[in-house]
């Protein structure tokens, strides 16, 4: 019996090589995706020989959020910080746990749970500003203010448009 295998529509023996052409593939610089993923590896190695994994981009924002908007419940500020509801459990926990945040039952809804940034909470915060505040130093220090102000607007149009393209129906 002789071997044979299908090779798209053809079928072919052992030794036979398909005709094939050449992908022109697009330089990987040209793809928005590549790009955003090397910022964010640079951005995570930065953010990670700062903190050495004591708060996380992510704590950090619920940290913040929640500094800013006081008893704000957790799904307001899941959304507000762009957190899926079970990420945002966690987070909470592990806040909660290192007494970073408390969290009480809403007067209007007690299956609402309100999160406050505690007094512990709010210094490490006020240390992780600054730390943040130079990583942004270090990041856009290349730029000039009107460069960097035009690179957090684009990057902010990017993030609108992707999150809403990523919305399912």
């Amino acid at each position: 019996m002789k071997f044979q295998y299908r090779v798209g529509g053809d079928t072919m023996e052992p030794g036979d090589r398909p005709e094939t052409t050449p992908v022109q593939a697009p330089h990987l610089e040209a793809s928005p995706g590549f790009l955003i993923r090397r910022l964010h590896s640079a951005y995570a190695a930065i953010w990670q020989d700062r903190f050495d994994g004591q708060l996380t981009g992510p704590q950090f924002a619920l940290l913040t959020e929640a500094a800013r908007r006081p008893d704000t419940d957790q799904r307001t500020l899941a959304a507000a910080i762009a957190l899926d509801r079970s990420t945002m459990a966690d987070l909470v926990k592990r806040l909660e746990g290192r007494g970073y945040i408390s969290r009480a039952p809403s007067p209007d809804d007690g299956r609402r749970k309100l999160v406050r940034v505690t007094c512990t909470g709010h210094a490490v915060l006020k240390n992780a500003m600054v730390a943040v505040s130079s990583i942004r130093t270090q990041l856009l220090g290349g730029m000039s203010p009107v460069e960097q102000a035009d690179a957090m607007a684009l990057l902010g149009r990017l993030a609108q448009r992707w999150e809403a393209l990523s919305q399912r129906p």
